[in-house]
């Protein structure tokens, strides 16, 4: 904030620098007016006339990791563009896909894991026009989720937001997270391929193409429903009301209330489950590589909300449809965009991993909830 002369002038006692005219009382140089000039992004201090620093273009802080940043820029597109694909999909064949579930039915309701065939609970079965009903409501919130998070995200970028709030959204962070988990995902398959170890997927061939699109959009939300929410937001909504006397515990349920003790246990124990209830479907090859991705997407809910998990969620099951819809070479494209920028994202975490997430003895054992749900999932 002062020129170069003013120290010189200083040393030798005088109250003004000879150079600028600039007060020499203070110990940085510059007037006591300056800094409340320059707070008010002012050109010129109105007490001394010093010309002031320009301020700052807003958004444009120094990146500490400019490769993080633009591979989460890049993540954050290309999972915005496969939702609303995915999303205009269902939405162009709704027909054909209400046609072809009119005789499918489904299960529903808290998922536990099923072995050989059998439930450990019993579940909801949703068939005839239910099933219908079910595919309007999956595609109704998970289009407003989706727009919801790219309205949060787009709203920071034209506030002027740095890269590091940008990357706190919603959207930003469940796609970085998607990717990672798209990295990973591929690399355990490779390796248990290696040894002969592969995921049985000839369930799939039981189903027409409506069928999985029906059946990939319904997963996206309810198991995030059912695992999430049930296993990480009713015991913690509980856990409020019990202990904490907290009328504003319902909340839990929807998620974004920030990682905690309490949370982070329910994270590994709902993950657990997770992989597990993929065992009956597809082998014992799944449970591991779904138990991981259950516990990014657990950490999505707890510390974005909802339909940052649904989101990504989402996305995760229904990449198939930028083959469906643009054809498998754009597809692969896609797919290995992903799983590169997933490389990159995973090689910052090891190198400097959030501590807050991982820290569990740093958080507080239950948290605090924010006044609302609107305050609650734009915390961040």
């Amino acid at each position: 904030m002062s020129c170069p002369e003013c120290d010189s002038w200083r040393a030798r006692g005088a109250k003004y620098c000879a150079a600028c005219g600039n007060p020499l009382t203070s110990g940085d140089g510059g007037c006591p007016e300056c800094a409340g000039w320059e707070a008010k992004e002012a050109n010129y201090c109105m007490a001394c006339g010093r010309r002031l620093s320009p301020p700052a273009p807003p958004g444009r802080t120094g990146a500490k990791h400019p490769g993080l940043h633009k591979s989460v820029t890049i993540c954050t597109i290309i999972v915005a563009t496969v939702a609303a694909l995915s999303l205009t999909y269902d939405a162009v064949h709704g027909a054909d896909i209400l046609r072809d579930i009119k005789d499918l039915s489904v299960r529903t309701g808290l998922f536990y894991p099923t072995f050989d065939g059998v439930d450990c609970f019993p579940r909801i079965w949703i068939g005839g026009v239910g099933i219908w009903a079910l595919f309007v409501v999956d595609v109704s919130v998970i289009s407003a989720f989706t727009a919801y998070a790219s309205y949060k995200c787009l709203r920071k970028h034209e506030t002027g937001a740095d890269t590091d709030e940008l990357e706190r959204t919603g959207l930003a962070a469940a796609s970085s997270i998607l990717c990672a988990s798209l990295f990973v995902s591929v690399s355990y398959l490779l390796i248990t391929s290696a040894f002969g170890d592969r995921v049985d997927i000839s369930w799939m061939d039981t189903y027409t193409d409506y069928q999985m699109a029906f059946n990939l959009t319904n997963a996206g939300l309810m198991e995030e429903i059912e695992f999430r929410a049930a296993w990480i937001g009713i015991p913690m909504m509980a856990i409020g009301y019990m202990y904490a006397r907290d009328r504003k515990s319902w909340q839990y349920l929807l998620g974004g209330f920030g990682m905690s003790r309490a949370a982070f246990a329910l994270i590994i124990a709902s993950s657990i489950i997770f992989g597990l209830a993929h065992y009956s479907g597809w082998g014992w090859v799944k449970v591991p590589n779904a138990a991981i991705a259950g516990i990014l997407f657990g950490y999505l809910y707890v510390e974005y909300g909802l339909y940052a998990s649904v989101l990504a969620h989402f996305v995760n099951d229904m990449l198939s449809s930028v083959g469906w819809m643009l054809g498998s070479g754009i597809e692969g494209l896609v797919m290995l965009s992903m799983i590169v920028l997933g490389l990159v994202v995973v090689v910052y975490w090891v190198v400097k991993p959030n501590r807050a997430a991982v820290g569990v003895r740093g958080m507080p054992w239950l948290g605090e909830l924010e006044d609302g749900i609107a305050a609650q999932w734009g915390r961040h």
